[in-house]
């Protein structure tokens, strides 16, 4: 899986902005978590075929 750090921003998404950072889910996200320090970040995780894809979730601006 690729390790290195692809940010794709999407906008307009639920009043906000979303980024989305995809990274290897084996290449300790809990301390790039502490490092990052944002409360609204979450993780997405998909599955395609036989392989997981993790995507950093960043919610910028969101409205509930």
């Amino acid at each position: 899986m690729v390790t290195n750090l692809l940010s794709v921003k999407l906008l307009q998404s639920i009043g906000g902005t979303f980024d989305f950072y995809f990274k290897n889910f084996k290449s300790g996200w809990q301390d790039y978590l502490s490092k990052v320090g944002d409360p609204k970040m979450g993780l997405l995780l998909i599955k395609s075929q036989n392989a997981y894809s993790v995507y950093w979730v960043f919610l910028s601006s969101v409205r509930f």
